[in-house]
């Protein structure tokens, strides 16, 4: 119950951009992987429920900053 609870309240980036093909994953607390197994960036830790997540560490490791991609969760 904790790992749910704790999953439910990080932020999760999931947005869709015009153009891109809606999702149909449906996105719950199932989703969520424990914070222990998500990737260390820094004094945060990332994730991707879109199977990018080279992409999401990559914007995390941005020294000027980047966009996330959809799909991306920080805690």
């Amino acid at each position: 119950m904790i790992a749910t609870t704790l999953g439910l309240g990080i932020s999760v980036l999931v947005s869709i951009r015009p153009g891109d093909a809606v999702d149909t994953k449906i996105i719950d607390a199932k989703s969520f992987r424990c914070i222990t197994s998500m990737t260390p960036v820094r004094q945060f830790y990332v994730d991707n429920l879109r199977c990018d997540l080279a992409a999401t560490v990559a914007a995390a490791n941005s020294p000027t900053g980047a966009v996330y991609p959809p799909g991306s969760v920080i805690s």
